[in-house]
């Protein structure tokens, strides 16, 4: 199925999700694995004040942005925010910006989430240029 937001997509996320395994390093400790996962998705900028203040308060670098996922359309289950991975974002036509970008976490729609609508996952997070 295809997203409804596919042709608005401006934004790349890269995360390193877990995938299962751990294995020991040298020190004797337990890591979990992860590899590479991109996401596309569709965001806009938060334009609410004071949610803004709160998450990122006097920081010129960073947005504060909210959309979709496009592809795929969820994330899978090894991935829970909050995480932080690279991120490139068209912040104007023709403009893409690289940086990191911290998904923070946000409860999905209980209607959407009821009526087993699995194709609007919604994205919350800071975009911080770098």
């Amino acid at each position: 199925m295809l997203s409804p937001f596919s042709s608005f997509a401006n934004a790349i996320l890269m995360f390193q999700v877990p995938n299962g395994m751990v294995s020991i390093n040298s020190v004797g400790n337990t890591v979990v694995e992860t590899l590479p996962q991109t996401f596309t998705a569709m965001l806009s900028p938060v334009r609410d004040t004071a949610e803004i203040n709160y998450y990122l308060g006097d920081d010129d670098i960073s947005e504060l942005l909210r959309g979709y996922l496009v592809n795929p359309l969820s994330f899978p289950t090894g991935l829970t925010a909050p995480i932080e991975g690279g991120a490139v974002v068209q912040v104007a036509i023709g403009v893409p910006k690289t940086g990191s970008f911290k998904l923070l976490p946000k409860v999905q729609s209980p209607y959407l989430v009821g009526l087993g609508i699995s194709f609007l996952t919604s994205i919350y997070g800071v975009f911080r240029r770098g």
